[in-house]
């Protein structure tokens, strides 16, 4: 298997513009439903937030609109 990213990287990346015209950095990691996050995508997800992005898990499309 080759690995293409660090372990616990978000599935998604996502750009959007704030609402003062800077660019925001989302990172989305999907679940099926009853899905959990594992330890290592918790540690991944906290440091991006350190980093200021923003990181959601996304159990519907509709969890992904509602948050950006």
């Amino acid at each position: 298997m080759i690995r293409l990213a660090r372990r616990g990287m978000p599935d998604l990346l996502a750009f959007r513009k704030a609402k003062n015209g800077d660019m925001r950095i989302v990172f989305v990691e999907v679940k099926a439903d009853g899905g959990r996050v594992s330890p290592a995508q918790s540690m991944m997800m906290n440091e991006l937030e350190g980093y200021g992005a923003q990181c959601l898990v996304a159990y519907s499309l509709e969890d992904v609109e509602g948050s950006i």
